[in-house]
């Protein structure tokens, strides 16, 4: 897994929505940040909120849920891909990713260990 890479489970490995990968591998562990997409109800996080065009899997307005943000295992998430768990979609783009990577340092509910790494993928440690 790579920073941008979109995955969307076909078991129920992990929750099924889409997931989004906002850093890459730390060097030394291969950990990464992982963040979901979810339909935007009344109450949502409103730290990034995604349109229909965003990115070809948003059908409806959504938003990032940055409260179920995981650091995860990148070799981990390739092997489950790899076993047919998870089905890679569309990459992020740039300027999607960077949306996404402002709202988790933005959101409230973002859990502190994730923000620290995406502080750091983004050059602010």
């Amino acid at each position: 897994m790579q920073v941008g890479d979109a995955f969307y489970p076909i078991t129920p490995v992990i929750m099924e929505h889409l997931w989004i990968v906002v850093t890459a591998p730390a060097s030394g562990n291969g950990k990464i940040v992982m963040v979901n997409v979810t339909s935007h109800r009344a109450g949502s996080d409103e730290a990034c909120v995604l349109q229909v065009g965003d990115h070809p899997f948003i059908q409806h307005q959504s938003t990032i849920a940055y409260q179920h943000a995981q650091i995860a295992d990148a070799a981990a998430l390739d092997m489950f891909v790899a076993k047919g768990y998870l089905q890679m979609r569309a990459r992020v783009t740039g300027g999607l990713l960077h949306r996404i990577q402002n709202g988790a340092l933005a959101s409230t509910f973002t859990p502190r260990g994730v923000q620290t790494l995406i502080r750091r993928e983004l050059g602010m440690d």
